[in-house]
């Protein structure tokens, strides 16, 4: 019988093989190189695998009286800066350094816009393309803070270390 239900709400999940996620907010098609729209100070929400991983046992090891229905926001401790994420990446050897397009990201909504009003039944799906490229994603992770888990690694110390 269950005696307690934890659902975890994962931010996009990293790794060294796997940073698709990452890759399409910084990365032109075909990784030819990277694109910064606008001050590239936007921020995302991510999180290791290792740090998933490194929860779960976490979870499973201090069982303490809680609510029965727990919903976690599961993220890295802070959230990456777009222009940080590019900057990591330029000095890993998996993605070596490449060339930074600057695009202003008028001219992303202007495109958005136009489609949105030719795609009317699509424009809420139109229109989150530009959300995720312009808005900061960033998911409130006050609760894994609150069980004491510790992060064992970020960005940084995946791609580089």
């Amino acid at each position: 019988m269950l005696k307690r239900i934890d659902l975890l709400r994962l931010a996009p999940v990293y790794d060294v093989q796997w940073s698709l996620n990452l890759e399409k907010r910084v990365f032109s098609p075909r990784k030819m190189f990277y694109l910064r729209f606008g001050s590239g100070e936007q921020k995302m929400s991510a999180l290791a695998r290792q740090n998933l991983v490194e929860f779960i046992g976490f979870r499973l090891k201090h069982l303490v009286q809680q609510p029965f229905y727990n919903i976690i926001n599961i993220c890295d401790e802070r959230p990456y800066p777009f222009n940080e994420i590019i900057e990591i990446f330029q000095k890993t050897k998996y993605q070596p350094e490449k060339r930074v397009i600057n695009i202003p990201l008028r001219l992303v909504r202007l495109p958005i816009l136009f489609m949105g009003l030719l795609l009317k039944n699509r424009s809420v799906w139109i229109h989150s393309f530009y959300n995720k490229l312009a808005k900061d994603l960033v998911f409130d992770n006050q609760k894994m803070s609150n069980t004491g888990f510790k992060h064992k690694v970020d960005l940084r110390s995946v791609f580089i270390n």
